[in-house]
C-alpha cells in the first residue's frame, strides 16, 4: 500500500495525466536476459492501471501483474481485456515485498514509479527495499533482469517545475528514495548486479498535461502526481492562491517555462537495470 496515496480515492484519474516513459530503455533491457523475449516470463511488479504491462503485453511469452491496489488491478484487468491480444496476462493482488510466486520463475521483473510508496528510508536501513530485492532475487532464474524506473533526488529537484512551490513535500518523498550508490549496495547484498544506468531526457511522466500552467488548481491534475498528497490543506491553500496571482498577472508561462529548464538536463526519472548473480 502507498504511505501516502490513497489510491482507492484516485485511481480513476491516474492515466489522465500518467504515461508510461522509458519503454525502448525496459525493451532493451529485456534483452540482457539469457531468455528470447517472445519466451520470456515478465513479473510488473506495481503494476499500477497497466500501462506498461500493455506496453510489452504482445512481446513476451506471457505477463504475472501484481498491485496491491484493488481499484488499481481492475483497472489495469480492464486495460488488458481491451486490447484483445494472444499473450497471456495473470492478475494477483498482493505486497511486492512477500510476493506468492514461485522461485526462479521469471525472466524478468519491472518496478515502474513504484518503490517509492514502500515508504522506507534510510532509518531502517532501507529494509523494506531489501526485503522487496529480495524476493526478486528468490524469484528470477539465474541471468534475470530486473528493472527499477525510479526518480533520483537530482530529478525531483529539478525536473518537475511545480514541485517548486511544495519544497516540504519534496523533502518528504526524497526521503523514501536511496541515492544511487546506497541502491546499487542493496541490489548487490540481494544478490543483483548492476549492470546499467539510463536516463530517458525527453521523456516526461504527465506527457503534455505536464506542461499545463493551470494544471495546478486541478485535483484531477494533481492526483497524478502522488508528492501532491503530501501538501497540506492549509499548505495546498496558499499555492493555489499563488499560482491564481501569477495567473492574473500574466506571469504563470513565463514561471513554468523558467522553472522547467533543468529537466532537460537531467531528465524526470532513472532506470537502473540489474542482473541476477549466475552461480557457477
Amino acid at each position: 500500500m502507498s504511505h501516502f496515496e490513497n489510491y482507492h480515492e484516485t485511481f480513476q484519474h491516474y492515466d489522465l495525466t500518467r504515461v508510461p516513459v522509458g519503454l525502448e530503455i525496459i525493451a532493451k533491457a529485456l534483452g540482457r536476459s539469457p531468455t528470447p523475449l517472445e519466451n520470456q516470463i515478465l513479473l510488473d511488479a506495481g503494476c499500477g492501471t497497466g500501462a506498461y504491462t500493455a506496453a510489452f503485453v504482445s512481446s513476451v511469452e506471457s505477463i504475472v501483474a501484481i498491485d496491491l491496489n484493488s481499484k488499481m488491478l481492475a483497472a489495469a484487468k480492464s486495460r488488458i481485456n481491451d486490447t484483445k491480444l494472444p499473450t497471456s496476462v495473470l492478475f494477483c493482488q498482493a505486497a511486492i515485498d512477500t510476493l506468492p510466486l514461485s522461485g526462479a520463475t521469471f525472466d524478468a521483473i519491472m518496478f515502474n514509479q513504484v518503490l517509492h510508496h514502500l515508504g522506507d528510508s534510510a532509518q531502517t536501513g532501507w529494509a523494506r527495499y531489501r526485503r522487496v530485492f529480495s524476493e526478486c532475487a528468490r524469484i528470477l532464474k539465474p541471468g534475470g533482469i530486473l528493472i527499477v524506473n525510479s526518480c533520483s533526488h537530482e530529478q525531483l529537484e529539478h525536473g518537475f517545475w511545480s514541485y517548486s512551490f511544495i519544497p516540504e513535500a519534496l523533502e518528504k518523498v526524497k526521503r523514501f528514495l536511496p541515492a544511487e550508490a546506497v541502491l546499487k549496495e542493496v541490489l548487490s547484498d540481494a544478490g543483483l548486479t548492476s549492470v546499467d544506468r539510463e536516463v530517458p531526457y525527453a521523456g516526461v511522466l504527465q506527457g503534455e498535461q505536464f506542461f499545463d500552467i493551470r494544471g495546478i488548481l486541478d485535483p484531477t491534475w494533481r492526483d497524478g502526481d502522488s508528492i501532491w498528497s503530501l501538501v497540506p490543506e492549509t499548505n495546498l491553500h496558499a499555492v493555489l492562491t499563488e499560482v491564481n496571482q501569477l495567473l492574473q498577472l500574466g506571469k504563470m508561462d513565463e514561471f513554468m517555462r523558467y522553472a522547467d529548464r533543468p529537466r532537460r538536463l537531467v531528465g524526470q526519472t532513472t532506470f537502473t537495470i540489474a542482473q541476477k548473480v549466475i552461480r557457477p
